[in-house]
């Protein structure tokens, strides 16, 4: 199943997954700058740790892994893990993060970019429509609404066919 990256957090795609389902989607980024990235640091969500290049493990709760201050001060390794002046590195854990840390791994090889490319002749099908319809439905209730949809899909195809 191919979906946008805005459904990832869905308790359905968990269950998917779960089940043995393929999901072809762009994983969340999580940028850094010039550091080191999340992807980076082992991540134990059975165990709820994080492990930093430099060997130093953490627990961690509420979905953030936070590594003290004292361990990254003496660090060698924090002019290129960290910019923090008043505290350690945090790393942010995904209520999903082997499903995140899948897709990751899936968009690293040819392959997996390969199978992510039928989904960019939808999203520009969907763009059009937005760029048609307007970005708020027009009227009050789904029947209108669902032919207003038919209408500016009809308008596409034609243009499209032009």
């Amino acid at each position: 199943m191919h979906i946008d990256r805005g459904f990832l957090a869905s308790q359905w795609v968990a269950e998917f997954d779960g089940a043995g389902g393929e999901l072809f989607c762009k994983p969340w980024n999580s940028p850094n700058g010039d550091k080191l990235p999340k992807s980076s640091f082992l991540i134990d969500t059975s165990a709820k740790t994080v492990t930093c290049p430099a060997g130093e493990t953490v627990a961690y709760r509420a979905s953030t892994a936070k590594f003290p201050k004292a361990t990254c001060e003496v660090c060698p390794r924090k002019p290129t893990c960290t910019a923090a002046k008043t505290t350690g590195r945090h790393i942010h854990i995904h209520d999903q993060e082997p499903l995140m840390q899948k897709l990751q791994r899936a968009v690293s090889t040819p392959q997996g970019r390969r199978q992510l490319r039928p989904r960019v002749a939808v999203e520009h099908v969907q763009a059009h429509t937005c760029r048609i319809q307007g970005p708020r439905a027009r009227y009050r209730g789904t029947r209108k609404n669902d032919f207003d949809l038919r209408r500016t899909a009809a308008v596409y195809n034609l243009l499209a066919a032009a």
